[in-house]
Formats: C-alpha cells, sequence, structure tokens
C-alpha cells in the first residue's frame, strides 16, 4: 500500500498508473490509527499533495516528520500540535541557514500579482511562469 493524500494518489494514479487499491488516502487534520498507530497529517504549505505526520504509538513517543514544508503561522498556530508533546522531531533542513531568508508566501504572490498588473496594458506582453509539469 502507498499511504499518501488525495493529491498525490491522483497524481500516482493518473501519471504512472498506480492502480486505486494500491493506495491508501489519508485525510487532512483527522486522527487516524494505521497499525496500532495513530497519526494526523497537515498541510505541508509545499508542493502539491506534501504533508507533515505526526505519528503517535502507544507508547508515547510521539514523531513528527516534516519533510519538505514552507513554515507558516497556522502551523504555529496549529491546536493538535500545540497541544502534542513531540518526543521526537525530523526535520528538513535544507535551508535550516540563517543566509537563507526567503520572504513569505503572501509577499511573493502579491509581488506576481502587482508585476502582472503592471504590465498588464500591454498585449505585447508575454507572462512566462515556471512550474512543475503537475
Amino acid at each position: 500500500k502507498i499511504y499518501c493524500t488525495s493529491i498525490t494518489a491522483n497524481l500516482v494514479h493518473h501519471k504512472i498508473g498506480v492502480p486505486w487499491d494500491r493506495m491508501h488516502v489519508l485525510p487532512l487534520n483527522k486522527r487516524i490509527t494505521v497499525a496500532g498507530i495513530n497519526l494526523t497529517c497537515f498541510e505541508a504549505n509545499h508542493c502539491p499533495g506534501s504533508i507533515i505526520i505526526l505519528f503517535e504509538p502507544p507508547n508515547g513517543k510521539a514523531v513528527l516528520h516534516t519533510g519538505d514544508f514552507r513554515f507558516s503561522s497556522e502551523m504555529a498556530n496549529n491546536p493538535v500540535l500545540q497541544s502534542s508533546h513531540i518526543h521526537t522531531l525530523i526535520l528538513d533542513t535544507t535551508y535550516c541557514n540563517p543566509r537563507y531568508d526567503f520572504p513569505s508566501q503572501e509577499i511573493v504572490i502579491q509581488f506576481v500579482i502587482e508585476a502582472i498588473q503592471a504590465e498588464a496594458f500591454n498585449p505585447k506582453t508575454l507572462f512566462l511562469i515556471g512550474s512543475y509539469t503537475i
């Protein structure tokens, strides 16, 4: 079984042909039990389908696995995460260095909107937005 979000399940099914019966779609923001371990998935604010997973095994030693994520205030204010006693944190630290100071997603989106609006009057302007094939 492939445990994944509905977005990832759709991509895996349509792009590489994995049958639906081979996938188990994980809900967001809802505690479920898989193989005797409670887990809750949260939006990772990264690429489509990415999640942060809180594992809560019977021994009480919770593990939070972030994978790739983009921090947001919603994450810090999440009541489930605030009330959890995390024993182990598995953190992606690719850009965990003070020299990387990225603007917030909201600031970047607003910048793109304003840049497009500033050039929208010109019918010869071509806007190219780079993205993954998905």
